[in-house]
């Protein structure tokens, strides 16, 4: 990943400029952790913001989003599967920080 990419979306993360939501990447002015990821590379981004993966009700980046970000399947899962059991966003950005 960026290493501009990431210190702008950890700083977002900890910033507390975006309320966490859960089950998409952005609704109602609420965020996933990968949702805060899309804003801050591009706040006026108008392409798909997610994509639904299988009969999951998800909401995921899309894969050309994952390429560009330099993110795995497996972290945008793990990620969006801690943002989903309302880990707050700090400790999101702690593990962003390490495991990226």
């Amino acid at each position: 990943m960026n290493r501009k990419l990431k210190a702008k979306w950890v700083a977002a993360l900890l910033s507390e400029d975006y309320e966490q939501g859960q089950g998409y990447l952005r609704k109602n002015e609420k965020f996933c952790c990968l949702g805060v990821l899309r804003h801050v590379n591009d706040p006026n981004d108008k392409t798909k913001w997610w994509a639904k993966i299988s009969k999951c009700e998800l909401e995921l980046l899309p894969l050309e989003k994952l390429i560009e970000f330099g993110l795995t399947g497996r972290i945008q899962e793990e990620l969006a599967g801690l943002n989903d059991l309302d880990v707050p966003f700090p400790m999101i950005a702690g593990f962003i920080q390490e495991n990226l």
